[in-house]
């Protein structure tokens, strides 16, 4: 693969003059030969070694592209000739991947700048491809996920991004996303308008996550000091462990809320599974019923029961269960010596 000197070779398939306009208007000083080059070398090292951890490899492309003058127009100028770059260059696997960890990196640099508010409207490319990712464990991490898929859809996108308490990095995104969206932000303020997979919201600090379509399991999981909401529906897990933070459900879920600490979790629909074991200091409102999946009895892979029904809210201390409905109270058998129980009309 040889280097193109300049991106603006790969303008001549894009149908909108205007996106070529804004191109040359971000490109005084020849940004888009420098940013070809980083896509080029960084390229080879995803190509070389797949499991390259995201914030490491994130780190050195912020570093990388802090001198290269970064501003919001940068950003979507990327999003414009960016697909049709890639799928001349990349390899197909790693697609995916390469473009979420530069639009990230983009938006940080332009973020430490001074811009901000970042709108970031997907190009189809990248939103209609509904294979599922492809997963492996690495060892020896923390959280040991990484994703890679045979066509695009961006998985780990605004991933680690990272803003200032008195600023925090606010970004709207409209769009189809694959996994771990949003996941280790802090002081960060994200909308995400369109459906998400697994881990969105993964360990985010200090951050407000608003989604608006469904997601997988994992929503939230470790976060602290963070107000999540999502419009939809949620797999299973979501908000375990979360400490400090305010999280809310306008849907189903297949379970929240478990090893939850000082947080307050709101359901409009059916947990259809469990809901707060081992949950303290925490407030849940349970607006529909609880424990109706079918499978709560069943043993799948792994030997793991899905859950027992007298495992909703199963040590459970210091903790207000609110229901509207009696016989989600009545579901719900932690220890009534430590926790408190409550019919209410709504949230």
């Amino acid at each position: 693969m040889k280097p193109t000197d300049n991106l603006k070779d790969l303008l001549k398939d894009l149908e909108t003059p205007m996106q070529e306009k804004e191109i040359k208007v971000e490109d005084p000083l020849g940004f888009q030969a420098a940013l070809n080059k980083i896509i080029l070398r960084f390229g080879e090292e995803l190509r070389n070694n797949s499991k390259v951890k995201t914030h490491n490899y994130l780190q050195k492309l912020v570093n990388e592209f802090s001198g290269l003058g970064i501003t919001k127009t940068t950003v979507y100028a990327f999003l414009s000739y960016f697909p049709a770059y890639a799928q001349k260059n990349i390899p197909e696997n790693i697609i995916s991947y390469t473009t979420s960890v530069f639009l990230t990196a983009l938006v940080q640099v332009a973020y430490n700048r001074g811009d901000n508010n970042f709108v970031l409207d997907l190009p189809e490319a990248f939103v209609n491809n509904n294979k599922p990712p492809i997963t492996f464990i690495e060892q020896g991490s923390t959280y040991i996920l990484r994703t890679m898929r045979t066509s695009p859809k961006l998985d780990d996108l605004c991933h680690w991004l990272a803003g200032k308490p008195e600023r925090k990095l606010a970004a709207t995104i409209y769009g189809d996303v694959g996994t771990s969206f949003g996941a280790h932000t802090e002081h960060c303020s994200l909308k995400l308008y369109g459906p998400s997979e697994f881990n969105c919201g993964f360990g985010a600090k200090h951050s407000d996550i608003y989604v608006e379509g469904n997601t997988g399991n994992n929503f939230g999981v470790f976060a602290e000091h963070s107000n999540l909401e999502i419009v939809g529906n949620v797999g299973g897990g979501c908000f375990d462990s979360m400490k400090d933070s305010v999280a809310k459900i306008k849907g189903n879920c297949d379970g929240c809320g478990d090893s939850a600490e000082r947080s307050t979790i709101t359901v409009d629909g059916d947990v259809t599974l469990r809901v707060g074991a081992s949950a303290k200091d925490c407030t849940f409102i349970l607006l529909g019923d609880i424990g109706t999946d079918p499978r709560r009895n069943e043993t799948p892979i792994y030997g793991q029961v899905y859950v027992i029904q007298d495992q909703q809210g199963m040590g459970a201390e210091r903790t207000v269960f609110r229901a509207r409905k009696q016989a989600t109270l009545d579901k719900l058998l932690a220890n009534k010596a430590a926790c408190e129980y409550q019919l209410t009309e709504a949230a």
